[in-house]
Protein backbone atom coordinates (compact mmCIF):
# COMPACT_ATOMS: atom_id res chain seq x y z
CA UNK A 1 0.00 0.00 0.00
CA UNK A 2 1.21 3.51 -0.73
CA UNK A 3 0.57 6.51 1.52
CA UNK A 4 -2.56 7.52 -0.43
CA UNK A 5 -4.08 4.06 0.04
CA UNK A 6 -3.13 3.93 3.73
CA UNK A 7 -4.50 7.41 4.45
CA UNK A 8 -7.72 6.69 2.56
CA UNK A 9 -8.14 3.36 4.34
CA UNK A 10 -7.63 4.97 7.77
CA UNK A 11 -9.86 7.98 7.01
CA UNK A 12 -12.54 5.68 5.54
CA UNK A 13 -14.32 8.39 3.52
CA UNK A 14 -16.36 5.88 1.50
CA UNK A 15 -17.16 3.34 4.21
CA UNK A 16 -14.88 0.84 2.51
CA UNK A 17 -11.84 1.51 4.70
CA UNK A 18 -10.84 0.85 8.27
CA UNK A 19 -13.50 0.20 10.85
CA UNK A 20 -13.28 2.06 14.15
CA UNK A 21 -11.74 -1.07 15.64
CA UNK A 22 -9.12 -1.33 12.89
CA UNK A 23 -8.31 2.38 13.18
CA UNK A 24 -7.68 2.06 16.94
CA UNK A 25 -5.68 -1.15 16.51
CA UNK A 26 -3.54 0.40 13.77
CA UNK A 27 -2.65 3.47 15.83
CA UNK A 28 -1.84 1.42 18.95
CA UNK A 29 0.21 -1.06 16.91
CA UNK A 30 2.13 1.69 15.11
CA UNK A 31 2.99 3.24 18.49
CA UNK A 32 4.06 -0.12 19.90
CA UNK A 33 6.29 -0.74 16.88
CA UNK A 34 7.84 2.73 17.27
CA UNK A 35 8.29 2.29 21.02
CA UNK A 36 9.78 -1.23 20.87
CA UNK A 37 11.61 -0.95 17.55
CA UNK A 38 10.10 -4.33 16.66
CA UNK A 39 8.39 -4.26 13.25
CA UNK A 40 6.83 -7.66 14.04
CA UNK A 41 5.28 -6.50 17.32
CA UNK A 42 1.73 -7.59 18.02
CA UNK A 43 -0.87 -5.88 20.14
CA UNK A 44 -2.60 -7.55 23.03
CA UNK A 45 -5.81 -6.90 24.88
CA UNK A 46 -3.65 -5.34 27.62
CA UNK A 47 -2.07 -2.96 25.06
CA UNK A 48 -5.51 -1.82 23.96
CA UNK A 49 -7.07 -1.49 27.41
CA UNK A 50 -4.06 0.29 28.88
CA UNK A 51 -3.20 2.50 25.92
CA UNK A 52 -1.91 5.86 27.11
CA UNK A 53 -3.67 7.88 24.42
CA UNK A 54 -2.41 11.16 25.81
CA UNK A 55 1.21 10.02 25.40
CA UNK A 56 0.51 8.45 22.01
CA UNK A 57 -1.14 11.55 20.57
CA UNK A 58 1.48 13.83 22.10
CA UNK A 59 4.20 11.70 20.50
CA UNK A 60 2.48 11.81 17.10
CA UNK A 61 2.13 15.60 17.37
CA UNK A 62 5.79 16.01 18.35
CA UNK A 63 6.96 13.85 15.45
CA UNK A 64 4.74 15.64 12.93
CA UNK A 65 5.80 19.07 14.18
CA UNK A 66 9.46 18.13 13.80
CA UNK A 67 9.03 16.62 10.35
CA UNK A 68 6.72 19.29 8.96
CA UNK A 69 8.09 22.48 10.49
CA UNK A 70 11.73 21.94 11.50
CA UNK A 71 14.24 23.48 9.12
CA UNK A 72 16.91 21.06 10.34
CA UNK A 73 14.93 17.82 10.17
CA UNK A 74 14.25 16.38 6.73
CA UNK A 75 15.13 19.54 4.76
CA UNK A 76 14.58 17.70 1.48
CA UNK A 77 10.81 17.32 2.00
CA UNK A 78 8.97 18.65 -1.04
CA UNK A 79 6.97 21.20 0.98
CA UNK A 80 10.19 22.73 2.34
CA UNK A 81 11.56 23.47 -1.09
CA UNK A 82 11.48 26.93 -2.61
CA UNK A 83 8.71 27.48 -5.15
CA UNK A 84 9.99 27.99 -8.65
Amino acid sequence: MDMQEIASWLANPTGEGASDEEFAETIILAYKIWKTGNPKAIITKDDMLNADTKTITSNIKQQLDEIIFSEEMDPSCWWKQEDE
